[in-house]
């Protein structure tokens, strides 16, 4: 804390080289052979590859900020009013960043990277006040802490549209890879009824041949609960399990079992049946909004449960796999599947403006006017009567048809309503009085 404090109090942090230089620096050391290798070698519980690749996701994001420096922006911005213009897009590193250590290379690195990448100091903590950046105990304003969604679901849908054998190999990937333990693999799967057979023999298939190829690992300690609730709903004959010891696909027969509501850890994939969209949408309630939706089916289809399935990031026939390393984002701020966070989320808006030349608009100047004239010692009536046109003008027409134009959208609906039951009513009364007058006539 001795070193960071000061480059935080001469500004030095705020300067684009500096910003340059750390990351540099930090892209060397983690691509220094000791350095990736003990690196890859600490992260035991993924295959080989898995570690790998985690690492090359962290070098990425850090080239990515690094490269997104702007030198000639930031000294634009920084002499803004110097030179007589405003700034409204002014922004100032919070301070000091702490990162909990706890979600692997790519999350530390990732935050890392980010609160470099916009100036500030930052500064790592022990393990065990959470699991990732931002979580565990609060010591401030939740907007000075970054907090990891990592109890909340995410749902993968696979409507009778979809490429099954597409949307089987990436559900398995992202759920069985990385040890189980990715916040994005998928913790219940919504299948249609009418590619259910299908599906399952998919999923059996994939699952058998990434366990052949490379094996399971032993149990974790996290994984007993999640271990413990499948056994006891299949106790009560809610849901019937099937794989080997290395994978478990878990089919739901009955929706009101715990385990639908579960945030899973491990190799453990539930899966229910549902008939349609609307079945899949609002069959049962889910987190508003979830983690992260995975919508394998037609374009058409995709938009439907998209649109109506609120979830933090949609992924449509797809599961990003540089979404599967690393912590759950932050639900307080945009996602980005590509580097979980940006520099923005560690800097603060201090925007600057100085006198415009001119109003923007023709109210506004209407405005300085009235109010100039008021301390003048008062306004003519005429400048009043000006600003009160100028400000009522109507607004820019849609377009639309006339048709019950500045009605409430209820009033609408209850005019047409009435207006269906009143002409119900006539036509039941001319008929009846049709029927009446040629029965007298008969009679």
């Amino acid at each position: 804390m001795d070193l960071l404090l000061p480059s935080l109090v001469d500004a030095r942090a705020d300067h684009p080289r500096h910003m340059q230089s750390q990351l540099a620096a930090l892209h060397r050391a983690l691509a220094s052979p000791p350095h990736a290798s003990r690196l890859c070698r600490s992260l035991v519980t993924l295959a080989p590859a898995e570690a790998e690749a985690e690492l090359a996701l962290a070098l990425n994001v850090v080239r990515h900020w690094y490269d997104s420096v702007d030198v000639a922006r930031a000294h634009d911005d920084e002499y803004a009013v110097a030179r007589g213009r405003s700034c409204p897009r002014r922004r100032v590193a919070a301070g000091l960043v702490v990162v909990r250590r706890g979600a692997g290379v790519f999350g530390v690195v990732a935050a890392v990277a980010a609160a470099h990448g916009r100036g500030g100091g930052w500064g790592g903590a022990a393990r065990g006040g959470g699991g990732g950046p931002g979580r565990g105990e609060r010591r401030g304003p939740a907007r000075r802490e970054l907090v990891s969604a990592a109890r909340t679901r995410a749902v993968a849908v696979v409507d009778r549209t979809a490429d099954v054998e597409a949307a089987a190999r990436a559900i398995v990937r992202a759920r069985f890879g990385f040890a189980g333990q990715s916040p994005y693999a998928p913790d219940l799967v919504l299948v249609n009824e009418y590619v259910k057979k299908d599906f399952f023999e998919a999923c059996t298939r994939f699952a058998t041949g990434v366990f052949a190829a490379r094996g399971g690992s032993g149990e974790r300690e996290e994984e007993k609960e999640v271990r413990r609730v499948i056994a006891e709903a299949e106790g009560r004959k809610e849901v019937v399990s099937f794989g080997s010891d290395a994978f478990k696909l878990v089919e739901v027969l009955d929706r009101s079992t715990p385990l639908l509501k579960a945030k899973i850890t491990g190799r453990y994939l539930p899966i229910a049946i549902c008939s349609s969209l609307v079945d899949a949408v609002f069959s049962q309630e889910f987190e508003n909004p979830l983690l992260a939706g995975y919508f394998f089916a037609s374009n058409d289809s995709a938009k439907y449960l998209s649109q109506f399935l609120p979830c933090h990031l949609s992924a449509i026939n797809h599961i990003p796999t540089q979404l599967l390393v690393g912590p759950a984002a932050s639900l307080a701020h945009a996602s980005d599947p590509l580097y979980r966070y940006n520099p923005d989320m560690f800097t603060e808006p201090r925007p600057q403006f100085v006198p415009p030349t001119a109003p923007p608009t023709a109210t506004l100047r209407a405005v300085e006017e009235v109010l100039e004239l008021k301390v003048k010692g008062g306004g003519a009536p005429a400048n009043l009567q000006k600003l009160r046109t100028l400000a009522a003008k109507p607004l820019r027409p849609t377009g639309q048809p006339e048709t019950l134009v500045g009605l409430d959208y209820f009033l609408s609906g209850l005019l047409v309503g009435t207006g269906v039951v009143v002409a119900g009513v006539v036509t039941g009364v001319v008929l009846g009085r049709r029927a009446w007058g040629g029965w007298r006539q008969g009679g």
